[in-house]
């Protein structure tokens, strides 16, 4: 497990729990239950230990395939700083394009409301209008109510 390995390149390195933590800015804590797999650790933090470790993240990655791993994971973690930097950088320019076309979609979709709404303003004010004259040439409208009991 990454725990595991991570341990062994501290202690391959001379380094404390400490000393590594420190560096990581995570409390020493932190760091030891991951080392002893009882805490996961997110990509950012793993990321940032192997720098501190000076490992490469891919050395610290199981290559056995052992059931668990995603080996996506293991795919980006054998990228070169930069090489992660610019997957990084086209996933959020990725993202934006899609925020914008469900922006843009909505907003497309709220014209269309806007649209409907203002045809039924419209419709209303020519009811309104017709009722008006109706009722100045003394043609009162027959307005249906309802009795109360």
């Amino acid at each position: 497990m990454i725990g595991e390995r991570l341990r062994e390149a501290r202690e391959a390195r001379g380094l404390s729990l400490t000393d590594v933590a420190a560096k990581a800015h995570v409390s020493a804590a932190t760091l030891s239950r991951i080392e002893n797999n009882k805490q996961g650790l997110d990509f950012g933090l793993f990321l940032l230990v192997a720098k501190v470790l000076a490992v490469a993240p891919g050395d610290l990655i199981d290559d056995d395939g052992a059931e668990g791993h995603d080996p996506l994971v293991g795919r980006i973690a054998q990228l070169s700083t930069s090489e992660r930097a610019q997957l990084w950088r086209e996933l959020a320019e990725t993202r934006r394009t899609s925020r914008n076309k469900r922006q843009s979609r909505n907003r497309d979709s709220l014209s269309q409301q806007m649209e409907e709404l203002f045809a039924q303003f419209d419709f209303i004010r020519e009811e309104l209008d017709a009722m008006r004259a109706s009722f100045r040439r003394g043609n009162r409208p027959r307005i249906l109510t309802a009795s109360v009991r």
